[in-house]
């Protein structure tokens, strides 16, 4: 097992696939990007059908029954990208199946990279088992061989901007190859602060802020307008009664002796207030549609009787008022015709055409670049990986120069570490032996992926685009 270290965008995907390709053209490889969201259950099947197919196991089985049941003598290479999320039981699983295979005169092998910084787990194994491999900064040199080699017309490395765009970058390949992007505003020398006139532009727009603020307190102060007089507010104090102490005796006979003043309405005022308000909800239109015969009578004309209040209490009284003027209202309202509105035909709904626009493919010397292309494939076929480049120029001088078949020719584009790559793949096959096969004859450095994967790659890929 070889576990290799590196700060985020230092190049360790690229040592991943770089040894991925070379290494070990003969065996079953397998390809693994580990993540916070993925179990062991999900590591186990993903490692396990991409090395031996389509077969029948038990993902919640220990790694080192299936390998021993599955493994007929052949190589294996199993390639894991961001190590630092595997699970502590996922690498002692793989431990032990480097150390059984190894008894038993088989090869294997298995790389991991991993970062420190979120993940000390691999680095603090100490087994003969594992070696260790940190991926190295770049020097100042080395960075700016970097620049040259991706970029064209960089100035000399003497140059202030390309100083400050090493320095900052601190050796980290990912962060100088964002020079492409600073590279569109030019390379010139950055012109010098002019510090005597933005300390000018200071001065002056202090200096109208402060006569902005003079002639407003100005405008909105009353000069006759002063401060109290402290001995003035003490007099009113003493004079107030709010001063005083309550516990006193006179300040409490003063209480008890102000008379309680309680508003008390007679029965024959309730039954009017109520009876009016009732009369008065009556709207113009019901007004004019109900005939008046003669004047309304006062409610003790309607009962035909004098209003006595004898042995009911004031909320009694107003209960029966009000329930009698409901039960009038609703004989009114009642006996008015509601006149029928005719609904209007306003005919059939307006088509809706169809405004969408297809996308776009786009494609480089003259292959497109499909991702659902290989989201249409069956998820059981393998294809043959040839090449994964990061820039357009490198991979549109690689097809130029392989001149591969169109039609068995497919390319999908996915981000990792924040950038762009583009994958290059070759025909479709039933079982990984036949990719094998055609590989042989399309490209040494090619080798067998499973179909799935890459579309769990893609949907990924998908994923960060909708968010």
């Amino acid at each position: 097992m070889l576990a290799i270290d590196g700060t985020t965008g230092v190049g360790k995907t690229t040592v991943l696939e770089e040894l991925l390709t070379a290494c070990l053209p003969e065996a079953n490889k397998c390809y693994l990007t580990a993540a916070a969201s993925l179990n062991e259950i999900q590591i186990r099947s993903r490692i396990i059908e991409q090395l031996f197919g389509n077969v029948l196991y038990d993902p919640e089985k220990s790694l080192l029954n299936t390998f021993l049941e599955f493994n007929h003598q052949t190589p294996l290479l199993v390639a894991i990208d961001n190590g630092h999320f595997l699970p502590g039981q996922i690498i002692g699983e793989l431990l032990q199946v480097v150390a059984e295979l190894k008894k038993r005169g088989y090869h294997m092998v298995v790389l991991v990279t991993f970062d420190k910084a979120q993940s000390k787990t691999l680095a603090s194994i100490d087994s003969a088992l594992i070696s260790h491999y940190t991926v190295p900064t770049l020097s100042y040199n080395e960075s700016y061989q970097l620049l040259t080699r991706y970029f064209d017309d960089v100035p000399s490395s003497n140059n202030v901007k390309v100083k400050r765009w090493i320095e900052s970058a601190n050796g980290i390949p990912i962060q100088l190859l964002a020079y492409d992007q600073a590279n569109q505003s030019g390379l010139g020398q950055i012109p010098p602060l002019n510090l005597k006139l933005w300390g000018a532009v200071l001065v002056v727009v202090s200096l109208l802020f402060a006569l902005g603020n003079y002639f407003y307190r100005t405008s909105n102060t009353d000069p006759n307008s002063g401060p109290t007089a402290i001995t003035e507010l003490v007099n009113k104090a003493k004079d107030s009664v709010t001063a005083k102490t309550w516990s006193k005796p006179e300040v409490q006979k003063q209480i008890e002796l102000q008379p309680k003043k309680v508003n008390v309405a007679s029965a024959a005022d309730i039954f009017d207030v109520i009876y009016g308000a009732e009369q008065n909800q009556l709207t113009a239109e019901q007004a004019e549609m109900t005939p008046i015969e003669a004047e309304t009578p006062t409610f003790a004309e309607k009962k035909g009787q004098e209003v006595t209040i004898t042995g009911e209490s004031l909320e009694e009284i107003e209960q029966k008022a009000f329930d009698e003027s409901v039960v009038e209202t609703k004989e009114q309202s009642s006996s008015t015709d509601v006149e029928e509105v005719p609904v209007q035909d306003i005919g059939p709904e307006p088509e809706v055409k169809d405004t969408s626009v297809q996308n776009i493919i786009p494609s480089v010397a003259g292959y497109n670049i499909d991702n659902q292309a290989l989201m249409a494939l069956p998820s059981d076929k393998y294809v043959l990986q040839l090449t994964a480049v990061s820039t357009e120029s490198i991979l549109e001088q690689y097809l130029n120069s392989k001149r591969l078949d169109g039609e068995l020719t497919r390319i999908y584009k996915i981000k990792r570490n924040n950038s762009d790559w583009w994958v290059v793949t070759y025909g479709v096959f039933d079982s990984i032996s036949a990719a094998r096969e055609t590989a042989k004859t399309v490209d040494n450095n090619a080798w067998a992926k499973s179909v799935s994967v890459i579309q769990q790659q893609i949907a990924v890929y998908q994923q960060t685009l909708s968010q």
